[in-house]
C-alpha cells in the first residue's frame, strides 16, 4: 500500500486545479509568460558572483511583459490594445487596462490577478516519492 495525500493537501490541490481550469476557460488566449497580467517580475540576487550574504537579499524588478504588452497585445485575450505605445494607459475591449499609476487593472480599477499557479504538495508525499524507492506507490 502506498502513501496518499492528506485530506487537507488533496482539497487544496483540487481547489488550485479548479481555479486554474476556470481561469483557462475564461481566458484561453492569456499570455503564458505573465499569467495574463501584462507585467513580469524578475527576482535576482544583487551580490557579486560567488558571494552570497544570506538573509534573503533578493531584489525585484517589475516591468511590462515582453511577450504580450510590449508587442501591443492584450495579456488576457491576445487582441490588439488600443494604445500599446503610450505607457500612460492602454486598454482592451475585454476590460484589461494598464495605467502607469496602478499597473494592470480591470475596467473598474480593480487589480488584475494572474493565472493561478500550480502548487506543490504540502503534505510531503511528492517529496517522499521522489526521494525513496522503497515503496510501490499507488496513484
Amino acid at each position: 500500500m502506498g502513501l496518499k495525500h492528506s485530506k487537507t493537501c488533496q482539497e487544496r490541490m483540487d481547489a488550485i486545479a479548479a481555479a486554474i481550469a476556470a481561469y483557462d476557460a475564461k481566458w484561453p488566449a492569456a499570455c503564458k509568460k505573465c499569467g495574463g497580467v501584462g507585467e513580469q517580475t524578475e527576482r535576482y540576487d544583487p551580490s557579486p558572483a560567488g558571494v552570497h550574504m544570506g538573509g534573503g537579499g533578493y531584489m525585484e524588478d517589475t516591468g511590462p511583459c515582453p511577450e504580450c504588452f510590449e508587442e501591443g497585445k492584450c495579456p488576457r485575450c491576445a487582441s490588439e490594445l488600443t494604445s500599446a505605445e503610450d505607457f500612460e494607459w492602454s486598454k482592451c475591449d475585454c476590460g484589461w487596462c494598464w495605467t502607469t499609476e496602478d499597473g494592470p487593472v480591470d475596467d473598474k480599477g480593480k487589480k488584475i490577478e494572474p493565472r493561478p499557479e500550480e502548487d506543490e504538495c504540502g503534505c510531503g508525499v511528492v517529496y517522499m516519492r521522489l526521494t525513496s524507492n522503497i515503496y510501490d506507490w499507488e496513484e
